[in-house]
């Protein structure tokens, strides 16, 4: 008996330790962790810890490399993926925007080269989740009105539903047109830093955008993508066109409940034949005599989740040429008078963040709606500029 426990221990220790599954993070400096206070720095750590908390047995290996562009980044893969691994996740391309802002590369040579780095480790076995770029902060040196930038990440999207990818979402929680603080809480602001990368709580949020896609948790909304048309100012009919994008890792976009919407009114729905679970193209011609002295582009809807991620968000403004717009005229219709009081009497009080903030209200761009919005909106009230 004690020769076969004795060889039953010995079989146990010569067997080899289960290991755990491999997952590569690959990218620039964003990926490497510039900008981090903690150490390790970066989110590959951070994530990794979420991960084992949720029950998974994963070692992140950190493959990020500070100023590496996705031209070069080619070189560099194979010895990433030559170990094989589960999940492999590419967050790569704001470098290349700044040869994008001196005309050197193209976005479309970017979207290429990071189809190829997917291409190669889906080739390896994994499979691949794709970061969006982080919005650019306006101390960065190149691309600070971020119009590269979102037209990245517009076309990222396109590909992404096209091809049925899933992808963590960093452009829109980092969005400044939707939190007017992101710059001073999510991001290091170093002196060094050219072209904004993230602080430590902004590292903890990265590592929980990729930590919801990885473990199946639907918490972010559709997002718009590119829209037309993309101007500052109207000046006769147009043609409006914008599309809607959905992550293939999220429960879809619940086309029945999402809507175009011009100065707040419902104008379109989802356009039948070009429209899927992934994408909602919407297109509305309007007349010129639609237009008051402002127009406001947005869309409203609901995914699939549940419970579902509902979204309300503004795409653009335009003002009307030839016409005056005063900034308490909330529907734009050239007049300030009692449905724009009844508007912002809903919203007074709220703050950026709130459910009842506007930020068509706040016509002082505090992120607050106040008695010094109220002051603007009396001082207008009776005014007509039609």
């Amino acid at each position: 008996m004690r020769r076969t426990l004795a060889l039953l221990l010995a079989l146990l220790l010569a067997m080899p330790a289960v290991a755990a599954d491999r997952m590569v993070a690959f990218g620039d400096s964003i990926t490497e962790g510039f900008g981090d206070t903690a150490s390790p720095p970066g989110y590959p750590p951070k994530l990794q810890k979420r991960l084992k908390k949720a029950g998974m047995d994963v070692e992140i290996e950190n493959f990020g490399l500070r100023g590496e562009t996705t031209f070069e980044a080619q070189s560099r893969i194979d010895s990433a993926i030559a170990g094989g691994g589960t999940h492999f996740l590419l967050m790569e391309g704001t470098n290349d925007v700044n040869l994008a802002h001196d005309g050197v590369v193209s976005i479309e040579s970017i979207i290429a080269n990071l189809e190829k780095l997917g291409s190669r480790a889906r080739g390896a076995g994994f499979e691949v989740l794709l970061g969006t770029v982080l919005p650019r902060p306006k101390f960065a040196r190149k691309d600070t009105s971020n119009t590269l930038t979102r037209e990245l990440n517009w076309d990222l999207y396109a590909v992404a539903a096209d091809r049925k990818r899933p992808f963590a979402d960093l452009w829109a929680r980092f969005n400044p047109f939707v939190d007017a603080d992101v710059f001073d809480t999510l991001y290091s602001n170093e002196d060094r830093d050219f072209i904004g990368h993230p602080n430590n709580a902004g590292y903890e949020v990265i590592a929980d955008l990729f930590a919801d896609q990885i473990l199946g948790i639907d918490t972010l909304a559709p997002v718009p993508g590119r829209f037309e048309p993309f101007s500052d100012a109207l000046d006769g009919a147009t043609d409006f066109t914008a599309t809607v994008f959905e992550s293939a890792s999220g429960a879809g976009i619940k086309l029945k409940e999402t809507y175009l919407e011009l100065n707040g009114e419902r104008v379109a729905t989802p356009v039948v034949g070009e429209s899927s679970k992934r994408k909602a193209v919407f297109r509305y011609r309007a007349g010129r005599n639609e237009f008051g002295c402002r127009v406001v582009l947005g869309f409203s809807g609901r995914d699939q989740a549940s419970p579902p991620n509902e979204f309300t968000q503004l795409i653009w403004a335009y003002e009307i040429e030839g016409r005056v717009h005063l900034p308490a005229d909330v529907d734009g219709d050239c007049s300030v008078d009692a449905i724009d009081m009844e508007q912002f009497a809903r919203s007074f009080g709220a703050e950026f963040g709130d459910p009842t903030y506007n930020m068509l209200l706040d016509f002082n761009a505090d992120d607050v709606i106040d008695g010094r919005d109220f002051a603007i909106l009396a001082a207008d009230f009776g005014r007509s500029t039609g």
